[in-house]
């Protein structure tokens, strides 16, 4: 992982950008909870079972329906 240094971060006041820091912080929260719910409700919806294809290849919602 990169130094903060290397990023240009280390010259930055503490707080400069704390609003948008937690602003971008709350929105992925948002898009992580939103992600779970379809993923849960994909899952109900099929039958509960994880699906498999013969050359083990991912199976995808619409390889489903």
């Amino acid at each position: 992982m990169e130094d903060t240094k290397d990023m240009g971060l280390s010259t930055l006041e503490p707080g400069k950008y704390s609003k948008e820091l937690d602003i971008a912080v709350r929105a992925l929260q948002m898009a992580c909870f939103l992600c779970q719910k379809v993923q849960e409700s994909l899952i109900s919806k099929t039958t509960s079972q994880v699906q498999a294809k013969d050359d083990n290849s991912p199976v995808t919602i619409a390889g489903i329906y």
